[in-house]
């Protein structure tokens, strides 16, 4: 039996890291990993790593390319493994598997904050996702499956669902708790980081009251001085609690031009930036003096059960909320996840 698992961020490399290392039961037989851009994860032996093409940015011709070296690699039916079938890249593989008889199932592994907002999608968000397949493959010909609406349960040919945090999910289907060991988060931070040297690991020494942000790329919906206003608010609100050191750690779509415009203007020191590890397999290793902040990060949602002790803050929901008009729920489900998560949320409009 074989299975093939996808992969298209560090947070997900870290996640198929755990799940094979401390699970043998869940994923069977041969097993190849394929790799979207530049994520990675430290070897293991016996498993196939294959790396594939970009597609962040409906990149079209990267996914025909990624399917033919798909298909090309396989012999037999496979188990699938991925993230959410709402990315079109793992959309149009699980489509062509299954339309040629080479699936077995599909599963689905914990990415953050899409498994539990999107776990029953509304029918307005329903609509706009088939909609959006439905224009994609009239434009590139490539095949894709509409989205039901509990997109992780009743897919044809439905798997199991791996999560980090099982009681959030409000389904009767088998879920799989995904176990987290810190030596083995340890492993594979330092095997990823092993030839990195970023001066500004010194956070994990740091005296002083200090926060750290997660930047999200939320400017690409609004204009740029909007959301360096939403900045100085998140700014102003860390230093009334006491903040004295402000670091950054940029997502991974983004660059040092981002830095430069954003946040080194208000004061923010950029950190982690040479890491290919998530910021999950940092976070047990912080200070109990550090911040964690961010708007909707899933890594905040994360942070209890990757051992972060300090406080994590989401600011901003209702920001977010106004940006995405026809989505309305979205502060109020955030808000509830984020609760029950260990973290404070703290509106903009204070």
């Amino acid at each position: 039996m074989k299975s093939i698992i996808l992969v298209s961020s560090p947070l997900q490399a870290l996640v198929v890291w755990l799940m094979i290392q401390t699970d043998n039961s869940l994923i069977h037989g041969k097993v190849t990993i394929f790799f979207e851009g530049k994520y990675r994860m430290p070897n293991i032996e016996g498993i196939e790593y294959i790396f594939l093409e970009e597609t962040r940015g409906n990149n079209f011709k990267a996914i025909n390319n990624n399917l033919r070296k798909i298909i090309e690699s396989m012999e037999k039916p496979a188990n699938l493994w991925v993230s959410d079938i709402l990315w079109p890249m793992n959309n149009a593989i699980y489509t062509l598997l299954n339309k040629q008889n080479k699936l077995l199932n599909v599963n689905f592994f914990d990415e953050g904050m899409v498994l539990y907002w999107l776990e029953k999608l509304s029918r307005v968000r329903l609509y706009r996702e088939y909609l959006k397949f439905m224009l994609m493959q009239y434009r590139t010909g490539i095949k894709f499956t509409k989205p039901k609406i509990q997109p992780f349960y009743t897919n044809d040919k439905n798997g199991i669902v791996c999560a980090l945090h099982s009681s959030l999910l409000n389904t009767n289907v088998k879920v799989c708790e995904i176990l987290i060991d810190n030596e083995l988060i340890s492993q594979f931070d330092e095997g990823l980081d092993l030839m990195t040297s970023d001066p500004d690991m010194k956070i994990y020494n740091e005296d002083k009251v200090s926060a750290l942000l997660l930047s999200q790329p939320y400017y690409r919906v609004t204009n740029h001085e909007n959301f360096k206003r939403l900045l100085f608010n998140a700014k102003k609100y860390l230093k009334s609690d006491g903040c004295e050191d402000l670091y950054v750690k940029l997502h991974p779509s983004e660059g040092l031009d981002i830095y430069k415009e954003f946040y080194e203007p208000i004061g923010f020191k950029n950190i982690f930036s040479e890491s290919k590890s998530p910021i999950e397999a940092k976070l047990h290793k912080l200070p109990i003096n550090t911040t964690l902040i961010s708007f909707n990060s899933s890594a905040l949602l994360n942070s209890r059960v990757f051992g972060f002790k300090g406080k994590a803050i989401s600011y901003g929901l209702d920001w977010i909320a106004n940006q995405y008009k026809f989505q309305k729920s979205i502060k109020e489900k955030q808000e509830k996840l984020f609760l029950k998560c260990g973290v404070d949320v703290i509106m903009d409009k204070i």
